[in-house]
Parts: C-alpha cells; sequence; structure tokens
C-alpha cells in the first residue's frame, strides 16, 4: 500500500496547495484512487462524485478509497458542486477548491493555479 502523500511527491512538476499537501498527509495511505478531473461541470459533477463512491463502497468494501477532484479553474461553482455532494456510501464528503479532502470515502480537490 503506497502513501497517498508519496504517489503525489512522484514528480517534481506536479505541486499541490498546502492544504491539499497537509491534508493528503493525514491521510497517510489508499488501497484505491479515483481521480476526477473537471472544468465548468457544476451541473453533473455531483452525479459523478457519487456514483464513485457508491462504486468503492460496492466493489472494494475492504479497501481504503480515496477520491480526488482535480478543477481545471472552473468559474461555474464545479468545486462547490463537488464539496455539497452526498457520497453514496455512509458519511458526508466535502472538498474545498484550494485542497481540502474529507472522509468516507475522502474526496481531495484542487483547483489549478490560474495563470496571469
Amino acid at each position: 500500500m503506497a502513501s497517498v502523500a508519496e504517489g503525489a511527491a512522484m514528480s517534481d512538476a506536479f505541486h499541490l496547495p498546502a492544504r491539499a499537501e497537509a491534508r493528503l498527509a493525514e491521510l497517510g495511505s489508499a488501497d484505491l484512487v479515483i481521480g476526477i478531473p473537471s472544468f465548468n461541470n457544476a451541473r453533473t459533477i455531483a452525479h459523478v462524485v457519487r456514483a464513485a463512491a457508491a462504486g468503492l463502497a460496492k466493489h472494494f468494501p475492504g479497501q481504503r478509497g480515496v477520491i480526488v477532484n482535480s478543477d481545471g479553474g472552473s468559474r461555474d461553482g464545479t468545486p462547490e458542486a463537488v464539496s455539497a455532494a452526498q457520497p453514496a456510501s455512509p458519511g458526508r464528503a466535502r472538498s474545498r477548491a484550494g485542497g481540502a479532502c474529507s472522509r468516507s470515502p475522502p474526496v481531495c480537490g484542487s483547483r489549478a493555479q490560474e495563470q496571469a
């Protein structure tokens, strides 16, 4: 089982906000990671998060799973929609723009840096 933070540190070109790095370190390790890229998907992203959480609960009940949302700078509220998504499994998953994560299964979010 690899540490989630180790996976994120594999590439020197990969940079996460400090909050995301800290939360990944708190999570420790995961057996499965589901990555959900997004850009202006506020209307549909909650369904995707719930479906991913349900799939983890149904098909990998004994495994520790993490859902990661990497947002490409959406301006339509996509990160907030991920935060508000209710997973099908017990507990509530949240993600905040800038990199926070939560539990059951954890859902992490990171917003792309805007370029000037």
